[in-house]
């Protein structure tokens, strides 16, 4: 799995962290140590780009709700977005598309944590 991290340049105090490859135990495994210690009180809310992502497991999940408790435990908020049709009907059949903000672009999900405070 490879990871791209960085800081958004739309909306303040968020990053943003693209997975590309299998997000399996592995990668679970890495995008957690990654992209968790980036997620700070400094910058608490993450904008997750799915677009890379070919394998969704389990762990996937798992990792990604993590991050998102991570984000809420600091103030902050997490939007997700560019998932395939398979992720995303793994999202929706486990009942956390809402929960985690499951965007179609970039821009929504912005919009998303633009309206839940992260300005």
């Amino acid at each position: 799995m490879r990871l791209t991290c960085g800081s958004d340049a739309e909306v303040p105090r968020t990053m943003t962290v693209a997975p590309v490859g299998n997000l399996d135990a592995h990668g679970a495994t890495q995008l957690w140590e990654v992209a968790s210690p980036r997620i700070t009180a400094e910058a608490p809310n993450l904008l997750l780009d799915m677009s890379g992502v070919a394998v969704f497991s389990s762990a996937g999940i798992g990792t990604i709700v993590r991050l998102l408790k991570h984000a809420q435990g600091l103030g902050g908020a997490m939007a997700v977005f560019g998932c395939a049709p398979r992720v995303r009907s793994v999202l929706k059949l486990s009942a956390l598309e809402s929960i985690l903000q499951v965007c179609d672009d970039p821009e929504e999900a912005r919009a998303r944590l633009r309206q839940g405070g992260a300005e």
